[in-house]
């Protein structure tokens, strides 16, 4: 089987990461603020849902229906529910419900891993379960003691009892090695009431599913890694683009210089020959002008020894 990518982030994506501002957690009542306070003390930062593959498409298009809302060929898990809200989208918090999990592939399930932003648990209407919602000792609690902050606060109780039905009541006590954003219970459920938009889905995991806190948050690190190389070289790339303009850039100014230089040798060259022909014709007309006065002289020089001559003639001819 061709190995399909480790995970996507949706298009439809609209949390603001790079500014560190989620749009999804905007306009918060009071008491959802109250619970979006004590999820950055608990440093929650997704929450878990298991989806069949087959169901991926229309995920990715209109989101997480309530179970009365879906399609009629959605592909759902679990036929037969135990739980009070049979109607509801089953969610855990910082880690897959590892048991559920096992139990949904050995019945032959090709499941998914959705991360889904924590500010459902802030904007939707939801119940809070300290171990599996479908014990008997949640069975008659009314919606409103499991909803709310203080609900919310209780999956992480140390311990967190529950009692299973002709069972004595049963104590879960955190281990020292969880972290503070995971439950007290692996199988610590919430249920959300309400459809759940595209938008606060974050990562689909298809391949490789993380089963653990830690495994996701290497997941996470290494798609924030792929993100932060593939900004990077996208940096460096404009980076190249930029250096390769200012060089074009450059070459074009350095060209424009050697034309604007040869436009002005050439100039020279003109004016040089324009002076050479202007000399050349001064030159000529100084030889013209000496020519001139030399034949002038001549002529006046031949003149007066004729009248010498004359005058001396004459001379003797009154003489004799």
């Amino acid at each position: 089987m061709a190995k399909r990518t480790v995970g996507s982030s949706l298009s439809a994506r609209i949390a603001a990461e790079a500014k560190e501002i989620d749009l999804r957690l905007w306009n918060l009542t009071p008491e959802e603020q109250e619970i979006n306070t004590f999820l950055m003390e608990r440093n929650i930062k997704w929450l878990c849902h298991f989806t069949p593959r087959e169901n991926l498409n229309k995920i990715r298009r209109d989101g997480l229906k309530i179970r009365s809302d879906l399609d009629f060929d959605a592909v759902v898990t679990d036929q037969g529910r135990y739980d009070r809200y049979n109607n509801a989208i089953c969610l855990s918090i910082s880690k897959p419900n590892k048991w559920m999990y096992q139990k949904k592939i050995d019945q032959g399930f090709d499941l998914c891993l959705l991360l889904i932003s924590p500010a459902v648990l802030c904007k939707k209407k939801c119940a809070f379960y300290p171990h599996n919602a479908a014990t008997a000792s949640y069975r008659h609690i009314n919606f409103e003691q499991m909803a709310g902050l203080s609900a919310l606060e209780k999956l992480f109780n140390n311990p967190i009892t529950f009692q299973k039905s002709g069972q004595e009541p049963q104590s879960i006590w955190r281990h020292d090695w969880l972290n503070p954003c995971e439950t007290t219970s692996d199988q610590a459920e919430v249920q959300c009431l309400e459809n759940i938009e595209p938008f606060y889905i974050d990562h689909i995991i298809e391949d490789n599913i993380p089963l653990t806190y830690d495994e996701i948050l290497n997941f996470i690190n290494t798609i924030e890694l792929e993100k932060q190389r593939e900004l990077e070289k996208q940096r460096e790339l404009e980076r190249q683009r930029e250096l390769e303009r200012k060089r074009e850039l450059e070459r074009k100014r350095e060209l424009e210089r050697q034309r604007e230089l040869e436009k002005r040798r050439e100039l020279e060259r003109q004016r040089e020959l324009e002076r050479q022909r202007e000399l050349e014709k001064l030159r000529r007309e100084r030889e013209e002008s000496s020519h001139s006065i030399s034949s002038y002289r001549s002529k006046s020089s031949g003149g007066g020894c004729l009248g010498i001559i004359i005058l001396i003639i004459i001379a003797m001819i009154f003489i004799f």
